[in-house]
């Protein structure tokens, strides 16, 4: 049902549609890099239908934000080894610079995060609309005729 209100609406959402999966997108012409979809999963209870849904970035941000993450363990993970064999050695540990280097980066990593979320709210409240409509109408569809 929420598939035939995507696809009869001319308001530019589009989704993609799988047997208990929805992902709703916002229109082309508004997307940009901080744009965010919604993930929802249709499962049966009840004799109705549980909607659970979370909203995130596209695959593409998602994986950046988990490389650089994994740069930040990555390099204070090997600079710390080094370090602390270079300084267990007696010799000069500049390695050591790369763990506080690392923590840096992952709090800068965490900070680009929630200034995306705060650049992408109004596009998180229009889906949220959206996809509150295309629920009414799938169960104003699915209700019983009195």
């Amino acid at each position: 049902m929420i598939q035939a209100y995507v696809e009869s609406t001319n308001d530019g959402y589009s989704g993609s549609f799988y047997d208990k999966h929805v992902t709703i997108s916002v229109p082309p012409e508004e997307e940009w890099f901080w744009s965010p979809q919604l993930s929802l999963d249709l499962q049966s209870h009840n004799g109705g239908t549980r909607v659970r849904g979370v909203y995130g970035p596209r695959p593409s941000v998602w994986t950046m934000f988990m490389a650089m993450y994994a740069i930040a363990g990555f390099t204070g993970f090997i600079g710390g080894i080094v370090g602390l064999t270079q300084w267990s050695l007696g010799m000069d540990a500049m390695w050591l610079w790369s763990i506080p280097a690392a923590v840096v980066l992952a709090v800068f990593t965490y900070a680009l995060a929630l200034v995306g979320q705060w650049l992408s709210r109004d596009q998180i409240d229009a889906l949220q609309a959206y996809t509150e409509r295309a629920l009414n109408e799938a169960e104003a569809q699915s209700a019983p005729a009195p």
